[in-house]
């Protein structure tokens, strides 16, 4: 799940118990340990009420996108990833030439 907090949006795990909501979140893994998580915020079943929502009030239909379009729009982003990351490199290749040289005078 992905929790809105301070305008950043934030990966959390959500674990519905029979008495208790949790949120947490997955704590930075350092070798082969288990999965591990720090409790962001919980909230006990009984304190829980929904509101029923008026057919005025309901959420607009989102236009579902075919997985196809979906493939070709991942597929973009990952060359654009690639290309920034290209352009990083070449620039700091230059950069260190440029520094690695003596400069006469």
């Amino acid at each position: 799940m992905v929790e809105l907090v301070e305008g950043a949006c934030k990966l959390r795990h959500v674990f519905l118990f029979t008495d208790l909501l949790l949120c947490t979140k997955l704590k930075k893994q350092s070798g082969g340990k288990t999965q591990q998580y720090d409790c962001k915020w919980y909230l006990p079943l009984t304190d829980l009420s929904f509101q029923m929502v008026d057919e005025s009030e309901a959420v607009p239909n989102i236009p579902l996108v075919p997985d196809e379009e979906l493939d070709a729009l991942k597929i973009k982003i990952s060359q654009i990833k690639s290309d920034i990351q290209r352009e990083k490199m070449h620039g700091r290749g230059r950069g260190r030439t440029r520094a690695a040289r003596p400069r006469r005078g």
